[in-house]
């Protein structure tokens, strides 16, 4: 697993790939995908056949996604 270069969301480009939000979960670029086609909320937009995340989206949907699971 590819570890994330950035320390924190205040240091990550406006949008990051794929790949990037992967590291940052933890998981294979792979998984996410797969994910991402599942899970409609993930925040993820389309530009060609480019996937990318926008930050402060991801960075809320994984506020959401703790809160769901009483974190």
């Amino acid at each position: 697993m590819k570890v994330t270069q950035y320390k924190s969301f205040d240091e990550m480009p406006e949008f990051i790939s794929m790949p990037q939000a992967a590291a940052v979960l933890g998981i294979s670029g792979a998984s996410l995908y797969r994910y991402a086609d599942r899970d409609k909320t993930f925040p993820v937009i389309t530009m060609g056949r480019r996937h990318m995340v926008p930050t402060k989206q991801l960075e809320k949907w994984i506020d959401e996604q703790v809160k769901k699971r009483g974190g």
